[in-house]
């Protein structure tokens, strides 16, 4: 086993959002995905509470609030920028109609959808969350196109 091999990761443990309110973020990704609160604390030396949010005891997402809820938010093309574009959930292996649910879902909750995108392997729906995370929900593919 090489270097490179042994210091590989494994998978994204989680991402962290910064809120300008957080039970406003944490109702949001609790509605729409049904996530559960796996752990709550407080990072040493701060005393803004960070919530861990995930499915069947997995995190996958950390949501903190903002120490100045006015500060930017993300930007989200076609304005340029440099950092983070989206993150994403795949959903489960299922038919196109859970992907359609969650259009809909996602319309009945107001939230705005920026675009989607039929990749040819799959087809996806990129949302804005509260505080204009874009977020992308991507149905099941087989993943050749993006080699795995």
């Amino acid at each position: 086993m090489d270097a490179a091999t042994e210091t590989a990761p494994l998978r994204t443990s989680h991402i962290v959002l910064r809120a300008a309110d957080l039970a406003r973020s944490e109702k949001f990704y609790r509605d729409l995905f049904g996530f559960t609160e796996i752990a709550r604390d407080a990072p040493a030396g701060d005393t803004r509470e960070r919530v861990y949010l995930g499915l069947d005891g997995v995190t996958m997402l950390a949501l903190e609030p903002s120490a100045d809820p006015a500060a930017p938010r993300p930007r989200v093309e076609p304005e340029p920028f440099i950092g983070m574009e989206h993150f994403a959930f795949e959903l489960a292996p299922d038919e196109f109609a859970t992907l359609q649910a969650f259009w809909r879902q996602l319309r009945e909750m107001g939230v705005t959808v920026h675009h989607t995108v039929d990749h040819l392997i799959t087809h996806s729906i990129y949302f804005l969350d509260p505080d204009g995370n874009e977020v992308e929900l991507k149905g099941p593919s087989d993943g050749k196109l993006y080699g795995h």
